[in-house]
C-alpha cells in the first residue's frame, strides 16, 4: 500500500512521539491501570486526536487510513494506549467513500460523555456504561443536498447502555 505524504507525516509523528514519551511509561500504564493524561495532551498537539473529526469542527479532518496509523504505531508501544485512543467513533458521513450515497441515511456526528462505573479485579473486570449526548450535529444527507431539501433532526439514540466484561489469560 502507497501512503499519501500526509498519511506518512502522521505515522512518522505519532512513532517518534510514541517512542520518545510512551515507550518509557507503558510498562506503569499496565502494571498500576494509569491512564497517561499527559501523553493525549501531547497526541492532540500534533493532530493525532480528533482524526476523523471534519475541520470544521475542530478535529484533523483525516481518514480512516490515518486513523489506523495512529493506532498501529500506539499499538507497536502499547496495546493499552492504543486501545483507549480508538475506543469509539460515532458519526455517518454525508457521503460514502465507496458505493453510493443516494440511498437513505441520516449524516451526523455526536459528541458524547460516558459516565459509567468500572471494577477490575486479578484476572476479571467488569464496565458498564451509558453515553449521554452533550451535542449533535445533523448534517443534510446527499439526496436531502441534491434536492435542495433541509435536513432534519440527528440520528443517534437518546441514550444506550453499554456493558463489558474482560477476562485476563
Amino acid at each position: 500500500m502507497n501512503l499519501s505524504p500526509d498519511h506518512e507525516l502522521i505515522r512518522d509523528s505519532v512513532r517518534r512521539l510514541a517512542e520518545a514519551e510512551l515507550a518509557p511509561i507503558a510498562a506503569r500504564i499496565d502494571a498500576d491501570d494509569w491512564f497517561p493524561r499527559d501523553f493525549f495532551l501531547r497526541l492532540g498537539e500534533i493532530g493525532a486526536l480528533g482524526v476523523l473529526v471534519p475541520e470544521e469542527y475542530g478535529g484533523s479532518g483525516g481518514d480512516y487510513i490515518g486513523a489506523a496509523l495512529i493506532m498501529e504505531e500506539l499499538a507497536r508501544v502499547s496495546g493499552s494506549v492504543s486501545l483507549s485512543f480508538g475506543a469509539r467513533i460515532e458519526g455517518v458521513p454525508a457521503y460514502d467513500a465507496i458505493g453510493g450515497s443516494l440511498g437513505f441515511r441520516r449524516p451526523g456526528y455526536t459528541i458524547s460523555i460516558e459516565p459509567g462505573i468500572s471494577w477490575t479485579g486479578t484476572k476479571n473486570s467488569f464496565s458498564i456504561n451509558t453515553p449521554v449526548a452533550l451535542y449533535r450535529i445533523r448534517e443534510r444527507s446527499a439526496p436531502e443536498i441534491a434536492l435542495g431539501a433541509p435536513g432534519g433532526d440527528a440520528a443517534f439514540a437518546d441514550f444506550s447502555i453499554l456493558a463489558s466484561f474482560t477476562h485476563r489469560f
